[in-house]
């Protein structure tokens, strides 16, 4: 027992790890407390596994189907055969128009989407309407694979139950229509057309174009399968739109790095279409490859035609040229330098004019700041540069030599470029012809035989693993939202108050307050006479050993419990630890100074009686209101009436007379008392006990609230003599009371 006045430092936090050891958590504190919490993790668990399950089976499964694609050298291909001369560009440049990266980018455009668009008409979406929520996963598991539609009662044949298809050809609606939403409703004869606000637009038969009264809606129908009064949706949607959801559905990678091998992956929810837009998108892509190297070739063989009569009168120009020198200054046979001379100014004349045909072309497809225009360019003025340095050379011969040799080079040079013009032509006229582009289709895509998602075998173990972590984090953050004390050693460091016992939860004692709480009347409710040997008892008992001494020097034999808050098991321990005092031989009364809610006469009979209220205001004699139990020794007192003033209740001369009175007549008398932080009422009775004892519930109260009633009952110049830690070990947590340092309490009757 301390007799000096408890101190208070600092608030501090508290919870897991409190400022006398460290701050650190230990292994055995995260066990007990998953241990304590596995019901929650439990629950949790379960919980988003059932999620998990219903995702499974709720959502509707996607389907992805997959092609493969490769991308070939370029030079390995047809259009490769034309000439050198006029076909190659640059190295670098080759490489640079070929990389994989354009390619993806190509398989997404709408070059290569339209045609498959127009082909599989992917504009109109159309399906049939099921069950809100479990309609279509019943449609998928039950009768999916119906051959026929399912026949309902019907009121129910509005939905789509299984075995119900639609198959749409074409469908035309005003510009303000697309992306609304139609309703289409099989009939006996065909089907009926409505718009999103209900008003029927056009009715129809299977296989025959039907349109509107005004002809803005159109629509062919060539399949229906339903029973008469099924909806479907039907929407078409805008171009724009429809492209957007493909390339949202579409998966388009390069397998490995380097390889030019495209896999193409495209997800959807039925899986012969997923199969057949592959398998469409791969032959869209190599067409417009064909298509493309086709092209290239058309326009090459194009200039090469417009440039050949041009080169044709200049080779021409050039003979007659020759032949007039030749007739006017006679035959002049060249000696073997000036021949080595002639065809070193041949090739560089022919390279040069070579040149400038491929500067043409290719200026019709870029700008002069291409690098291939410059490319082009340099290679020009390096030839340009040789020319000169053997003009150089030509100098020192005979003008006569000099002039021959001019005009036969340029009726050489312009003859084997005419000739190399001709076999290109030839040549871009077979790869014309011949054209099968660089893309190739490696793999086409199979029906998938299941989904994609979702995955039961999948979904299943995650969720599970999902919900056990969730619960874990559950139970910590619960944990952490309380900050309850539970070690001793810190509650008696920070308000100097020794635990004088510690009661371990007790399964039995919650059945015992289920019962109560259901106003069951049959059997006993104290669990020190139904299970003696359970450990709360035991930890009673040794409570009565430890309080022996300070009974005896207390001013008297009356003992006051009392607690910060309610719910605490603050009665359930007076009764209890009142019952094992009884069973050691002495007499003990218990007095119910809970006058709003007190619950003391439910743990012996179902009804309130008379008690301290009939004495203290009805003037009810004392003995009337002492009513005996099941256990030997042990009385008690109730309430008695409701009080609307309990304080002055409790304040009034009679009651100090009943406590006094009866206090000669017992060994010991136990008051139980509402909580100090939500009334005054345990401060008043606390002046007539010569021992007070603290109530708090393990993990359940913050420090700040603990230190709070503990200065409360000091301020009322009353002495606590030890505190009770009360269900030990129950749970994880409880509710947090917020960021105040402690829960203001309603406690009304």
């Amino acid at each position: 027992m301390y007799n000096e006045r408890p101190q208070f430092s600092r608030p501090q936090p508290s919870g897991f790890g409190s400022p006398s050891d460290g701050d650190q958590i230990s292994l055995r504190e995260i066990f007990d407390l998953l241990r304590a919490g596995r019901w929650t993790i439990a629950i949790v668990a379960s919980v988003v596994l059932l999620l998990g399950l219903c995702i499974a089976f709720l959502v509707p499964p996607s389907f992805v189907a997959t092609g493969v694609v490769q991308i070939d050298d370029p030079g390995k291909t047809a259009t490769a055969a034309a000439s050198a001369e006029f076909q190659a560009l640059p190295t670098f440049l080759s490489g640079a128009l070929l990389q994989t990266e354009g390619e993806l980018q190509i398989l997404m455009t709408r070059l290569v989407l339209d045609p498959v668009i127009e082909r599989m008409n992917l504009e109109v979406v159309a399906y049939p309407r099921h069950f809100p929520i479990i309609g279509s996963a019943y449609s998928r598991m039950i009768n999916g694979g119906s051959a026929e539609p399912v026949k309902v009662w019907s009121p129910f044949r509005r939905w789509a139950w299984g075995g119900e298809d639609i198959g749409i050809e074409s469908m035309e609606v005003p510009r303000g229509l697309l992306n609304d939403e139609f309703e289409l409703r099989a009939t006996e004869d065909g089907y009926s057309l409505s718009i999103p606000w209900g008003e029927e637009v056009l009715r129809g038969k299977v296989g025959v174009p039907a349109a509107s009264a005004d002809g803005s809606v159109r629509l062919l129908v060539s399949q229906l399968r339903a029973q008469p009064g099924t909806l479907f949706s039907v929407t078409k949607f805008s171009h724009d739109d429809t492209v957007k959801n493909l390339l949202g559905r579409m998966t388009i990678a390069e397998l490995g790095t380097a390889s030019g091998v495209i896999a193409i992956s495209f997800s959807g929810p039925k899986r012969a279409m997923v199969k057949d837009f592959v398998n469409a998108l791969e032959a869209s892509y190599l067409q417009q490859n064909i298509d493309r190297r086709s092209l290239d070739a058309q326009r090459s063989l194009e200039f090469l035609e417009s440039q050949l009569p041009k080169l044709r009168s200049q080779m021409l120009a050039a003979q007659e040229q020759l032949a007039q020198y030749q007739q006017k200054h006679g035959s002049t046979d060249l000696g073997a330098e000036t021949q080595v001379l002639l065809e070193s100014s041949a090739n560089l004349e022919t390279r040069r004019l070579g040149l400038i045909q491929q500067l043409d072309q290719i200026k019709q497809q870029f700008t002069a700041q291409h690098p291939a225009v410059q490319s082009i360019v340099q290679q020009l003025r390096s030839v340009e540069q040789d020319q000169n340095r053997l003009k150089g050379r030509l100098g020192a011969l005979p003008p006569t030599q000099q002039e021959i040799l001019n005009l036969s080079r340029d009726v050489q040079a312009y003859t084997q470029l005419y000739n190399t013009m001709l076999a290109s032509i030839q040549n871009y006229q077979v790869a014309k012809a011949g054209t099968v582009g660089n893309v190739r289709i490696v793999d086409t895509a199979n029906e998938p035989f299941k989904p994609s998602f979702p995955k039961l075998m999948t979904i299943a173990p995650i969720s599970l693993a999902l919900g056990l972590l969730l619960g874990v984090v559950w139970v910590f953050v619960q944990r952490g939202m309380i900050g309850g004390v539970e070690d001793p050693s810190e509650l008696e460091r920070r308000t100097r108050l020794q635990t004088l016992a510690m009661l371990p939860y007790s399964r039995k004692q919650r059945r015992i307050a289920r019962a109560i709480k259901s106003g069951d009347s049959g059997g006993a409710r104290v669990l020190a006479q139904l299970e003696a040997e359970e450990p709360a008892i035991e930890a009673l008992r040794s409570l009565r050993t430890t309080l022996e001494l300070t009974l005896r020097q207390a001013s008297n034999n009356v003992v006051m419990m009392c607690g910060p808050a309610p719910e605490l098991g603050k009665t359930f321990i007076t009764v209890n630890f009142a019952a094992v005092l009884a069973q050691s031989g002495r007499r003990v009364l218990v007095i119910d100074a809970d006058l709003r809610r007190g619950r003391l006469h439910t743990y012996f009979s179902n009804e309130v009686g008379q008690g301290v209220t009939d004495v203290v205001r009805r003037e009810t004699p004392y003995d009337s209101v002492v009513r005996s139990t099941d256990i030997v020794g042990l009385d008690y007192v109730s309430r008695g009436a409701h009080a609307p003033n309990s304080a002055e209740t409790l304040l009034h001369s009679r009651f100090t007379e009943l406590v006094e009175q009866l206090s000669k007549r017992y060994d010991c008398v136990l008051i139980d008392t509402p909580p100090i932080l939500a009334v005054t009422d345990a401060a008043i009775v606390g002046r007539h006990a010569g021992t007070s004892l603290f109530v708090i519930k393990s993990a359940t109260h913050r420090m700040s609230e603990i230190e709070d009633a503990v200065r409360r009952m000091a301020a009322a110049d009353i002495e606590l003599h030890g505190v009770l830690f009360n269900q030990v070990g129950a749970r994880a947590g409880s509710y947090g009371y917020g960021d105040y340092g402690y829960r203001y309490y309603e406690y009304q009757a």
